[in-house]
């Protein structure tokens, strides 16, 4: 018997407050699990960054986040990633820090599922993205190349919003 089709509707954009590294997320989405895409308006619609999973809740991840890119690593130059162009930032200042992450939008998909899935789910997306090339390809700031494993069961995938490489829907 065939299991079923899993929905994963990404929901979204959430951006940090201004002079924070800190995603201002819905506190019913905080301590949930799941799949997220780091992503930037571009041309009517957003353009994927990065695509992660967690299991230790969206909030507690996207701390991490913070912490990471509030030591200045991988940070964009702001200048450059407004349009869809990735070049790092070697020591940059508190100022330009706080000016990248202020340009991300994230999406969340909150997934109560097990962390194989979410991994496959996320490997898959970002093939996903890869397939699609120009920049969508170019954008993608974790493009893992490993051969993907397809999940389990079949995976629907959307977003309220116009998100560039997803398309409406997407069958995994």
């Amino acid at each position: 018997m065939a299991k079923p089709t899993l929905e994963v509707c990404f929901r979204g954009p959430f951006s940090a407050m201004p002079g924070s590294l800190y995603i201002n997320l819905l506190k019913e989405l905080a301590k949930l699990n799941g799949l997220y895409l780091w992503t930037i308006e571009y041309e009517s619609g957003f353009l994927v960054n990065y695509v992660g999973k967690t299991i230790q809740g969206f909030a507690s991840r996207f701390a991490q986040h913070a912490k990471w890119v509030g030591s200045g690593k991988d940070v964009l130059d702001p200048d450059y990633f407004s349009l869809g162009e990735n070049w790092l930032v070697e020591n940059p200042t508190p100022e330009t820090i706080l000016k990248c992450v202020a340009q991300y939008r994230v999406f969340v998909a909150d997934l109560d599922c097990d962390e194989l899935l979410l991994l496959l789910i996320e490997k898959a997306l970002i093939q996903r993205f890869l397939s699609v090339g120009g920049k969508c390809k170019e954008f993608l700031g974790n493009k893992q190349r490993s051969r993907v494993e397809s999940p389990s069961q079949p995976v629907f995938v959307r977003s309220e919003s116009v998100i560039h490489g997803l398309g409406d829907y997407v069958l995994i």
